[in-house]
């Protein structure tokens, strides 16, 4: 085989590699907010752990606050803040199914940040109330863990709707998994605006249950039947 043939082959081997490189690089920018989504999933999945965690140690009795002076109200307003950027998040997602990767994976990576800043927010605020509080703590780590558990699912949801049409069924779980995201905040909001009330912290519970009974219920309609908190990935 002479020189020629060689180089001839040697520039039709790089041809072909370069070729190769701008499919895949292409391949990975067609799909960039779907890995986001992805690796979205995977830590709101860590942060459910986390939470499951901490409500172990909360129902023990084992939250008690650093520092003597702290209480529950120096949290209330960044927990309420936060919760509200996350409701903005949840719309962004839905609105990133609809849009290109790039909205998409900046939408996935700012909920997953808002969810970081929440859940801390929450923990901090539990620590607050110390264990003599312990059925409070539990409270209100359950209602930032189900908002977790409802963010996963939105986040599964955004991911399987990406670039469908507006008329499938997809889009419709999307919506379904948004309003559950919106209501479990919405949950948050009220079991924080009661944690302090002796009175009112039993009818709250009772409320939470019904919401959670209710949300089951529609997820089954919809023709998903998860249990509350799952997480898809």
């Amino acid at each position: 085989m002479n020189s020629r043939v060689l180089d001839d082959l040697s520039r039709g081997s790089q041809t072909v590699v370069e070729r190769v490189q701008e499919v895949l690089a292409a391949l990975h920018e067609g799909s960039r907010g779907t890995q986001a989504c992805i690796n979205a999933a995977n830590t709101v999945s860590g942060i459910i752990g986390d939470l499951d965690t901490t409500i172990m140690f909360a129902t023990a009795g084992s939250l008690n606050p650093q520092r003597d002076s702290e209480n529950f109200g120096n949290h209330r307003e960044a927990i309420l803040k936060t919760a509200k950027a996350l409701v903005e998040d949840t719309k962004a997602l839905v609105a990133g199914a609809a849009s290109n990767q790039e909205q998409l994976a900046v939408a996935a990576q700012n909920a997953v940040r808002t969810i970081v800043n929440l859940s801390d927010a929450v923990k901090n605020g539990a620590v607050s109330l110390s264990s003599d509080n312990a059925e409070a703590q539990v409270m209100v780590i359950h209602a930032v863990r189900d908002v977790a558990a409802a963010l996963s699912n939105l986040i599964q949801a955004t991911k399987n709707a990406s670039g469908r049409s507006l008329h499938d069924p997809a889009m419709g779980y999307l919506k379904e998994a948004a309003k559950i995201m919106v209501t479990n905040v919405t949950s948050l909001l009220k079991t924080v605006k009661t944690i302090e009330n002796e009175h009112q912290r039993g009818e709250r519970a009772l409320e939470a249950a019904i919401e959670a009974i209710g949300q089951e219920i529609s997820l089954y309609d919809s023709g998903e039947a998860p249990s509350r908190g799952e997480a898809f990935v």
